[in-house]
């Protein structure tokens, strides 16, 4: 075998754009914007309301407020597992185990992306989208995710932060 051969097949550190989309659990999170989105078009067609501009916007203010908060809770989340990520092969690669991210920029990106999620939602959607954001990090990150090395009861929790963004995006959309 050459060189070259094993250069090939040698793995590939992720780069920080990968690392940081495992972070925030992209993937997970995209399945968040849809049923926020889809909470958010009932809203919309139960109220009768129109696609005008200022509606689209508010669609967009919805989903990045909610993508927002659900990145920040999401990087709480690894947070709080490093060690037991570290021992699980599955996981063992992510940033934060594999020390390719630090937590302390891991801490102040988590505060960031929720803090921002929370106030946007505030401030440019429906204080009650922002409140149930602020619930939603809270149940996931000090319920949930402690819950998780304990008991199966986990389960049933994690459907709390589950089943709210489609609420957020009913509250953002204008439901009642």
């Amino acid at each position: 075998m050459t060189e070259e051969a094993e250069v090939v097949d040698s793995p590939k550190t992720p780069s920080l754009r990968e690392d940081l989309m495992v972070l925030v659990k992209l993937r997970l999170n995209i399945f968040v914007l849809i049923t926020a989105f889809f909470g958010f078009l009932i809203a919309t067609l139960s109220g009768g309301e129109g696609w005008g501009l200022s509606r689209l916007m508010l669609l967009f203010n919805t989903l990045l407020g909610t993508a927002a908060a659900a990145f920040g809770a999401s990087v709480f989340n690894q947070l709080m597992e490093i060690k037991e990520d570290a021992r699980m092969r599955r996981t063992a690669d992510r940033p934060l185990p594999a020390e390719r991210v630090l937590p302390l920029p891991a801490f102040l990106l988590g505060w960031i992306l929720s803090g921002f999620g929370v106030i946007h939602l505030a401030a440019t959607v429906d204080r009650g989208a922002s409140v149930l954001a602020a619930i939603t990090i809270a149940t996931y990150v000090f319920v949930y995710t402690p819950l998780k090395r304990r008991s199966s009861v986990n389960t049933l929790v994690g459907a709390i932060p589950g089943a709210i963004p489609p609420l957020m995006g009913w509250v953002g959309g204008g439901g009642a």
